[in-house]
């Protein structure tokens, strides 16, 4: 699991909002304590605000124990595995404000997510050699199961450390949010559009073909629009032709295959028979990276790269494969059509949460 930036740069965001808060209520505070001083009649304003301010304080306090605790609890699953960027945390008393607290927190959530990578990497190493001992007779007990629960240890504490990052920023934005003004909540509608219809991907289920270095499948009309999603989908691709067959086809111009340099180009696969746990795959970074084909029927080949490694460090080829055989319990016949349908997803960037995405065909 990589380190999510888009995530961070969002929970960042309410950190500063609600940290302003609280020192604009301190600033007030000060104030009214001045024109108190002067014999000002406003005592009752003051017991509310420091009230208030002490709440805001410990809420804040709370907040970044509860990413510390979420910090210290990946890092007693990544100690397990001896690595050369082992690393002690510091105390929070040994930085003064608020900010440069959250900002520690945030590079040591970082370096944390950045090693359990690499010890899921290490484990798919020692899974693949000891299968070979395995597959020569040698006896090795339950060592290969041991493994494999070690492995998915670290992936299912990952995906619960995720799972409270979001809580916590969802905490973190009702506190932001009880002092607003009209730029931060325009700032906000920003924030909050750019994790949504933004980030383009067209999602599917359906049969796919599958050879050495790309999906290809091929769309049913039944749920595409030529005119309006391959229009749109144009516009993202590296490499596109046009038929005398489509439905979109200009005469004046002809048959046409262009190699094309999209400003938002696809740039991840998403895939698996399972929704719940898609493999995310990088889209190879040339002229043939995607492909959208309109020849009165519509296909998309999007390419990854026989030799790409995954974030769990296996072959992005030879994992599909392996799916494949667990799915089908037969070894898939390289370039052929898959005997059931599988999900794809082509996006222009990382998508963070799957679980709202809406498939065509499914």
């Amino acid at each position: 699991m990589n380190y999510p930036e888009q995530t961070i740069e969002q929970f960042r965001h309410y950190i500063v909002d609600f940290d302003n808060d609280i020192e604009e209520i301190k600033d007030i505070e000060f104030k009214i304590n001045k024109w108190v001083n002067r014999g000002v009649d406003i005592n009752s304003a003051i017991n509310p605000l420091q009230a208030q301010i002490a709440t805001w304080e410990n809420k804040m306090r709370t907040l970044q124990n509860q990413l510390e605790s979420n910090i210290k609890n990946l890092k007693s699953v990544d100690d397990r595995i001896t690595s050369n960027s082992s690393f002690t945390m510091d105390s929070l008393d040994n930085f003064s404000g608020n900010l440069e607290k959250w900002d520690y927190l945030f590079s040591q959530y970082k370096l944390v997510l950045q090693n359990l990578k690499e010890d899921t990497r290490t484990l798919y190493e020692i899974d693949s050699q000891i299968k070979r001992f395995h597959n020569l007779g040698v006896e090795l007990g339950d060592a290969i199961t041991k493994i494999q629960n070690q492995n998915d240890n670290i992936i299912n504490t990952i995906k619960n450390s995720m799972e409270d990052l979001q809580k916590l920023i969802e905490e973190v934005k009702i506190e932001s949010g009880k002092i607003t003004d009209t730029q931060e909540m325009a700032l906000d509608n920003q924030l909050e559009d750019n994790n949504q219809p933004q980030n383009k991907y067209w999602a599917f289920y359906d049969k796919m073909n599958v050879d050495g270095e790309s999906f290809s499948l091929n769309i049913n009309h039944a749920y595409w629009d030529s005119q309006k999603d391959g229009l749109d989908i144009l516009n993202h691709t590296h490499l596109n032709y046009i038929s005398r067959r489509s439905t979109i086809y200009n005469a004046s111009v002809g048959e046409v295959q262009v190699h094309a340099t999209p400003e938002k180009p696809i740039n991840y696969i998403y895939y698996g028979y399972d929704k719940n746990n898609l493999v995310k795959l990088k889209v190879r970074d040339t002229q043939w990276g995607s492909y959208y084909v309109d020849s009165g029927n519509c296909l998309i080949q999007v390419y990854f790269g026989s030799t790409q490694v995954m974030d769990n460090g296996t072959n992005s080829r030879k994992y599909f494969s392996e799916l494949y055989k667990q799915r089908n319990n037969e070894d898939y016949q390289n370039g052929a059509t898959t005997k059931n349908k599988w999900y794809l997803i082509a996006a222009c960037e990382e998508i963070m949460d799957l679980t709202n995405i809406i498939y065509r065909g499914e």
